[in-house]
């Protein structure tokens, strides 16, 4: 069986994945950059760190409350560039509050950044972060409870 971290990051990808709107790309996880300009615009997901806070209690043991960062990168090209990446930004914001069928216990954006690559092809980039929020067993990464 798979870890919890796993079966989330694979809920949020298919949650992307589904009733996507017009002009939004499909979420692919862990690509890291477009290789072509006719691939634009272009989603990527990927986890980039985890922070543990263990707690002593739980109702089958010990429980620890992970925060899984999961970052997603949106390539566009446009005039402008930037404006181009609005759609998909609207779309990832629906993330917010989810739970993934109950293997997280919160979802929330944590922050932006835009780069810009100004040179031959003149496109954005925008890494958005979010934070989830879920609990594991101290020795079994697989279980909640």
């Amino acid at each position: 069986m798979s870890t919890i971290r796993e079966q989330i990051i694979e809920a949020v990808v298919a949650t992307l994945n589904t009733g996507t709107p017009a002009g939004v790309p499909q979420c692919v996880r862990t690509q890291m950059a477009p290789t072509e300009t006719a691939q634009l615009p272009a989603l990527t997901c990927f986890p980039f760190r985890e922070e543990i806070d263990p707690k002593p209690t739980g109702k089958w043991g010990p429980i620890i409350k992970r925060s899984l960062y999961l970052r997603f990168v949106a390539y566009a090209t446009g005039q402008p560039a930037d404006g181009a990446i609005d759609p998909i930004l609207t779309w990832l914001a629906t993330l917010g509050g989810q739970q993934f069928g109950g293997l997280a216990l919160d979802t929330y954006e944590h922050e932006l950044n835009w780069q810009y690559d100004e040179g031959n092809f003149q496109v954005a980039a925008v890494g958005l972060d979010f934070v989830i929020e879920y609990e594991t067993l101290r020795g079994d990464a697989t279980a909640t409870q």
